[in-house]
């Protein structure tokens, strides 16, 4: 412990909902609670109209405004000022919060969740893109997860970033983490049940290998249509939400992992991590970031995000070849390791503002 804790003041938004941005942050915000002696300001924000909904509500921001005038007034009760947020938080309200701590003399750090922060600016007018990026460079130190979001940063900005991966506790009990034997192969999504996550083209490729691969099952929430669409589908089975103490447990049951996305923004997903972690192969898309996650053959396979044909033949020879599963699943159980809480989370929070003597 600390003999002169540090007075912080700590901006990021807890679950509900329980997307993956939340599960981190409530992850870092819990850890700082048990192994720091520290006194911490916590100011849950954005603030959503409907935390509860599925999907959950938009912002409310005449709630997050207010918040954020209380934040203000926090600021000179403080050491330093640490802010976790999306790109679209942490390039408005974060910057407001940014030069607030700079007028009072504080420092103040930055954590962007996702992979790439400057995709913000696609349509913006350069003139504004400079003047966000001259306020971001106040900042004293900005973290990312990924390697290509930083390389994307200006070098000015660069010059203050840190990687650090995206994290996820290990499964407790190494019991329930044992493969159950099935009759059939079953491969596993967990995530947005959307277009962009490329659930349609995975309904259509799982679709064209049937009945030879066994059966796919579906977490998350999302598009009343593609719901609708994977559900008449033979085979595949949608389960809806699953809070993430009980999907940690239930992925070691499953056999494969796939995550077909298309966003060109995915940071290091936590469900990818988890998949990890219970030392499922995996089959995932060329997309930004995740590249960075998984290697092609070593611990999952990647193919061209889109990419019906070929998604369906990764599927195909991963349920098929019993050998090739057992190679990639333990490279999944040794790529684990890299980002584990236990290694991940005394890194971060050396970056953020707090150090441990």
């Amino acid at each position: 412990m600390t003999n002169n804790p540090k007075r912080s003041l700590l901006i990021g938004p807890l679950p509900p909902p329980w997307g993956g941005a939340r599960v981190s942050f409530k992850l870092f915000y819990d850890y700082l609670q048990t192994e720091l002696d520290a006194s911490t300001i916590h100011f849950d924000i954005p603030i959503r109209k409907n935390r509860g909904g599925t999907p959950p509500g938009s912002v409310d921001h005449k709630k997050t405004i207010i918040a954020v005038l209380n934040i203000i007034k926090s600021i000179p009760r403080v050491d330093f000022v640490t802010i976790f947020g999306s790109r679209s938080f942490c390039f408005s309200y974060g910057l407001i919060i940014l030069l607030m701590s700079k007028l009072f003399g504080k420092a103040c750090y930055f954590r962007f969740f996702g992979g790439r922060p400057m995709l913000e600016f696609v349509n913006y007018p350069s003139i504004i893109t400079k003047i966000i990026l001259g306020i971001l460079g106040l900042a004293d130190i900005i973290s990312l997860e990924t390697k290509f979001g930083a390389s994307e940063f200006p070098i000015r900005i660069q010059e203050k970033t840190t990687i650090i991966p995206g994290y996820r506790p290990r499964i407790a009990d190494e019991k329930e983490a044992a493969r159950k034997h099935h009759d059939v192969i079953r491969i596993v999504y967990v995530g947005g049940i959307t277009k962009m996550k490329g659930i349609s083209v995975l309904a259509d490729a799982f679709s064209s290998i049937q009945p030879s691969v066994g059966e796919l099952h579906l977490f998350g929430a999302g598009e009343t249509d593609i719901v609708s669409h994977i559900q008449e589908c033979f085979g595949i089975h949608y389960h809806g939400l699953l809070e993430n103490d009980e999907l940690r447990r239930c992925l070691p049951t499953y056999d494969i992992f796939v995550f077909p996305t298309m966003y060109r923004t995915e940071g290091h997903p936590g469900v990818l991590i988890e998949a990890f972690m219970a030392g499922l192969p995996i089959i995932t898309t060329d997309v930004p970031g995740i590249n960075e996650m998984v290697i092609d053959g070593e611990n999952g396979l990647i193919v061209p995000s889109g990419n019906v044909e070929l998604l369906a033949e990764a599927l195909n020879k991963v349920a098929s070849d019993e050998e090739l599963r057992a190679k990639l699943a333990e490279g999944a159980k040794q790529a684990a390791t890299l980002y584990d809480v236990q290694a991940v989370l005394p890194q971060l929070r050396q970056v953020l503002g707090w150090e441990k003597g």
